[in-house]
């Protein structure tokens, strides 16, 4: 992997960004400039699905430099990790201030880049991801009904009915 994670300050109010730039040392098509998420986005639109994320590069790219939460989201806003279902997570997530707005669930691709640094940012922040067998909820989705997860630890894949529990990682395109 070629990237690096940048860290301003301390604890829990500590500003992790994961830098994907070419200079960073990621290969050249692999980032973008462009966002993910315009503000006019509404869940299952047809580019996320499965069959269409690789030739779109929803995907296929990820954000030069994301900034990750610093703890999973929990009942209101950031806080003790709270499996929720999908719309409800993504929802929580694009409604989400903490040091400003901008925050979205993380795509497939993006999830597991933030997963390889997954040791420096608990050390970082001294909270830990959920490392059970549920997994994480990722905006990419399979179909209309279930979207894909990944498992923190493992870096394993599923794809989940939306109506299920699973946790979110927030993150945010920063420049």
């Amino acid at each position: 992997m070629a990237q690096r994670m940048i860290v301003e300050g301390t604890g829990s109010s500590a500003k992790l960004i994961l830098d994907m730039t070419v200079e960073a040392g990621m290969p050249v098509n692999s980032q973008t400039t462009a966002k993910k998420y315009p503000g006019t986005y509404t869940v299952s639109n047809a580019a996320f699905l499965q069959n269409l994320v690789f030739s779109d590069g929803m995907n296929a790219e990820v954000y030069r430099k994301l900034e990750i939460a610093t703890q999973d989201l929990g009942t209101s806003g950031l806080g003790a990790a709270m499996a929720m279902q999908w719309n409800a997570a993504f929802n929580a997530c694009r409604g989400l201030n903490n040091n400003g707005t901008g925050w979205r669930l993380p795509t497939q691709r993006e999830l597991q880049m933030v997963r390889v640094f997954r040791d420096p940012i608990e050390q970082t922040t001294s909270v830990a991801f959920v490392i059970g067998g549920s997994g994480y909820w990722t905006a990419t989705e399979y179909n209309a009904t279930f979207s894909w997860t990944v498992l923190i630890y493992d870096g394993n894949m599923q794809a989940i009915g939306k109506s299920n529990n699973r946790y979110a990682r927030c993150v945010r395109e920063v420049d």
